[in-house]
């Protein structure tokens, strides 16, 4: 009830992380926040995938409804059979969410968003992690890292 409160009156203020290390394939360090601003980050993710996920580009397959790595394979075979020749690119950017600048983050966001309150919040969870004692990041296993992101990625030269 309180989240709820303070959400409406504009009072959210997010806390701050937990970190551990998680070594299954290769090493990634992890920003875990509590239960309260998990929900927080799960009502971004709710609210950002219906405005974010229809302007990127088809095929953008990274975490997003409907796609993942076995559509991205089967849509891979499909143009490799029908034109027989090209280039593939794939790639993951290390430390990409790590590097992603908050200015430029929120930027691309407002776009998106027209909702003062909501502006708001995502102010506050951008604003909330920091790497290095640098305002650039976003926590890779943040809900909303993903849809947030993106558009930073798709449109970077529209800011």
């Amino acid at each position: 009830m309180k989240l709820c409160a303070d959400l409406n009156n504009e009072q959210y203020v997010h806390g701050g992380y937990h970190y551990r290390i998680v070594n299954e394939k290769k090493r990634r360090d992890i920003a875990v926040a509590s239960v309260r601003d998990r929900v927080v980050h799960r009502l971004l993710y709710d609210y950002l995938v219906p405005l974010v996920d229809p302007r990127l580009d088809y095929d953008v397959w990274s975490c997003r409804p409907g796609k993942g790595l076995h559509n991205g394979l089967q849509r891979t075979q499909k143009l490799l059979r029908d034109y027989g020749h090209g280039w593939i690119w794939r790639a993951d950017i290390r430390k990409f969410f790590d590097h992603v600048d908050h200015n430029t983050l929120k930027a691309c966001l407002l776009r998106f968003v027209s909702d003062k309150t909501t502006q708001n919040i995502l102010d506050a969870v951008i604003n909330s992690h920091a790497y290095n004692e640098k305002p650039a990041s976003q926590p890779a296993s943040q809900p909303a890292s993903q849809p947030a992101s993106q558009p930073a990625m798709a449109y970077p030269l529209a800011i």
